[in-house]
């Protein structure tokens, strides 16, 4: 899908829990919803569920979201804006080129059975949890010895200002359907 506005939304901004391939482009969303994103499986049915995201806004409009990868779902995002939002990774993600930031006690969490793959972002999270070891942003070049990832990004961000890219990170405004 192209060109989307998700706003109003009550339990899930975007749910894909059974299955099959879901890309969006130049997507916005005004997140509002109790559970935020969320891509997921069901290895009972042999379901398996991707999401990819290519040039996203999110802004969350009340107490912290999410954006979570469950087991067997994979999540993709590239040049995505994340403001009031965590990242929960348990099953496998890519993230490139994203801010994740925000005033919620945002996180990123990459659990211990997950697969992550990060190059390029910024991030203004509060903790990063790796297999529950929490790190703050001075730990930063420990969780990239940990993970092998991230090796070009930083964690410098207080808040993601709409309009605003930092060093060819986060969304292409131009390209946004108007919200």
């Amino acid at each position: 899908m192209s060109d989307v506005l998700i706003k109003d939304c009550i339990a899930f901004d975007i749910l894909f829990p059974d299955g099959g391939v879901n890309t969006f482009h130049n997507c916005v969303i005004l997140s509002s919803s109790q559970n935020g994103i969320s891509v997921g499986s069901r290895p009972d049915a042999n379901l398996f569920s991707t999401l990819i995201f290519d040039n996203l806004l999110v802004i969350r409009k009340n107490k912290p979201g999410e954006v979570r990868a469950s087991k067997g779902g994979t999540l993709k995002m590239n040049r995505a804006s994340l403001w009031g939002f965590s990242i929960i990774n348990n099953g496998a993600a890519t993230i490139t080129r994203t801010i994740v930031s925000g005033s919620f006690n945002s996180v990123l969490k990459i659990n211990n059975v997950a697969q992550w793959k990060a190059e390029d972002n910024r991030y203004g999270v509060d903790i990063i949890e790796i297999n529950n070891m929490m790190l703050k942003q001075p730990d930063f070049d420990k969780y990239k010895r940990l993970t092998a990832q991230d090796l070009n990004s930083t964690w410098e961000i207080d808040q993601v200002e709409p309009g605003k890219t930092y060093k060819n990170a986060g969304a292409d405004f131009k390209l946004l359907p108007k919200y």
